[in-house]
């Protein structure tokens, strides 16, 4: 007798094919900025975002990209305040695939900034500095080499205490390229795992013996009657 045992994975995992090697791709984004400031409760300054960026795809769920962002000037009317922001992004990103042209995405990284403020009450003053940057979204292929992602961008303290800071708040709309022969990320279901143990059988033979017929010798026979 055998027993078999059957192994299956409660959900089925989705495992994506990883690119033979890095691609570059290149990009553009725009977007809308608005800024966050304790002193500006009532009214928060806003703002256009625009940028460019490259760099490398690992795998289909992984890419480092690094990037710069200008913004557009804030103004801010109860303090007759104006602010230039640009600056140089680098990020890692990971996308998670629903579907093979359709993806949520994260991105983790730092800003290198240099902001430029002016007020009617004084000269123009600048200030440089590095800040956590984190963006998700979501992702659409339009084909191996070109896709659409739309998300939301934090940038953590723009600015210092002795020029003022804020936190700039975005959303964002990129375009990406990616160059040379890419692979279309495909999602593999892993199939269930059968284990089939042998265990040794035990066999009972069956012997039938015939039946014995008893003869009596005539002498006995004679002795009884």
């Amino acid at each position: 007798m055998k027993k078999a045992i059957l192994l299956t994975g409660l959900f089925s995992i989705p495992i994506l094919a990883a690119t033979e090697s890095p691609q570059i791709f290149v990009g553009v984004k725009g977007g809308y900025q608005w800024v966050l400031d304790d002193n500006y409760s009532h009214s928060n300054p806003e703002g256009t975002i625009l940028g460019l960026y490259g760099g490398l795809q690992f795998a289909p769920s992984w890419s480092w990209d690094l990037g710069y962002q200008y913004h557009d000037e804030l103004k801010a009317d109860a303090t007759s305040v104006n602010v230039k922001t640009w600056l140089i992004e680098s990020a890692l990103r990971y996308d998670w695939y629903l579907q093979d042209d359709l993806s949520l995405y994260g991105r983790i990284g730092a800003a290198y900034w240099d902001m430029e403020k002016t007020q009617l009450s004084s000269n123009e003053s600048d200030a440089t500095g590095f800040s956590p940057l984190g963006e998700v979204g979501i992702n659409y292929h339009f084909n191996p080499n070109a896709r659409l992602s739309t998300g939301y961008q934090y940038i953590d303290s723009i600015g210092n205490s002795n020029k003022g800071k804020y936190d700039s708040h975005g959303l964002l709309v990129s375009l990406t390229y990616t160059f040379g022969s890419t692979t279309q990320p495909a999602l593999v279901e892993t199939a269930p795992t059968s284990i089939i143990e042998d265990t040794p059988v035990k066999e009972t033979a069956t012997v039938k013996v015939p039946p014995q017929i008893q003869a009596f010798s005539p002498k006995t026979t004679d002795r009884l009657l």
